[in-house]
């Protein structure tokens, strides 16, 4: 698998199937905002007054249409979501051959127990 940024992972064929289509990249393809690192993504949102968010809106919105935009973001955070839900609802070891124990379930509960208990808790930061 391959990370293609912005949060998105495709197998060797999906990357195939995009270079032919000559979509692999944002390399090539005009945006209003291009950016290469975030010291320029930082510098372009200072001169256009525009927060980060709204810069690469306006980025992906060149490639696609508002509502193509709107649902994959809807299906990107749907996938979040039912990771969280899955985390805070489930005990015992994660899928994979690391063996790591799930502690979100335990970490909430216990949050929860303390909950306006008015304790101090040592992973705040002041």
């Amino acid at each position: 698998y391959y990370s293609i940024g912005g949060g998105f992972v495709v197998s060797e064929e999906e990357l195939q199937r995009m270079k032919a289509k000559g979509s692999a990249t944002t390399e090539g393809r005009r945006v209003p905002y291009p950016f290469k690192n975030a010291v320029e993504m930082l510098a372009m949102a200072t001169k256009s007054g525009l927060s980060i968010a709204e810069m690469k809106r306006a980025n992906e919105e060149k490639h696609m249409s508002r509502e193509e935009l709107d649902a994959g973001l809807d299906a990107i955070w749907g996938a979040m979501k039912g990771c969280i839900d899955r985390g805070l609802s489930q005990d015992g070891i994660m899928p994979g051959g690391l063996k790591v124990r799930r502690r979100a379930r335990q970490l909430h509960d216990k949050l929860q127990e303390q909950w306006q208990q008015n304790r101090p808790n040592p992973l705040l930061a002041n």
